[in-house]
């Protein structure tokens, strides 16, 4: 178990070296700044600087939750349904309390799914999940029969909408900086005037 753990942490730290390394200058870069402070003011999230949104921390699938669903409510002006969705997850005691009703509010809203009634909070989000959760949020659910099927439609869609240059579902099989986030969100709010 421990030998297990020691590898799954080398993979991940890994890929998480890989994405700092990748990203560019913050304190340069005038859209991600203009996407934190809009992220701010749309009460996305609590930070109100580039520093303390932490942009080359990985994004966890509960951060990604308290993200979108305050977009879908703060942006989109989405209300929310809580009999639309069976939330009832195995996994509750292993997330950060403060983001309970992020999670259970992105299940309700149809943003996120799960697997066999957990919702991994602590996971890294690729950005393949987070193309397919971001789409969902702006386009609904769609027809998701086929598992190869759905992840070309929501990555060919991002690229429609101008939300990813990417065109290759496979290719967005990597962790997902905060930084990336903020862009995508940032990005986004454009389609939804």
């Amino acid at each position: 178990m421990k030998k297990n753990l020691l590898w799954l942490l080398l993979i991940w730290l890994s890929l998480f070296s890989t994405t700092i390394a990748n990203s560019p200058d913050v304190l340069t870069d005038q859209e991600y700044l203009d996407a934190v402070l809009r992220m701010y003011e749309s009460n996305i999230t609590k930070y109100n600087n580039w520093a303390d949104f932490s942009p080359h921390q990985l994004v966890l699938r509960e951060h990604a939750a308290k993200f979108l669903t305050e977009f879908k409510v703060n942006m989109m002006f989405a209300s929310i349904n809580v009999a639309e969705n069976d939330c009832d997850f195995k996994d509750l005691i292993q997330w950060d309390q403060s983001l309970t009703n992020s999670i259970l509010n992105a299940c309700y809203l149809g943003i996120f799914y799960w697997n066999k009634d957990r919702f991994y909070p602590t996971q890294p989000l690729t950005k393949a999940e987070a193309i397919v959760a971001l789409v969902r949020t702006i386009d609904g659910k769609q027809v998701e029969s086929n598992n190869a099927i759905w992840r070309e439609y929501y990555t060919q869609r991002a690229n429609e909408i101008w939300l990813s240059k990417e065109t290759e579902a496979s290719s967005q099989d990597r962790v997902m900086s905060r930084y990336e986030m903020a862009l995508l969100l940032y990005r986004a709010k454009d389609l939804i005037k």
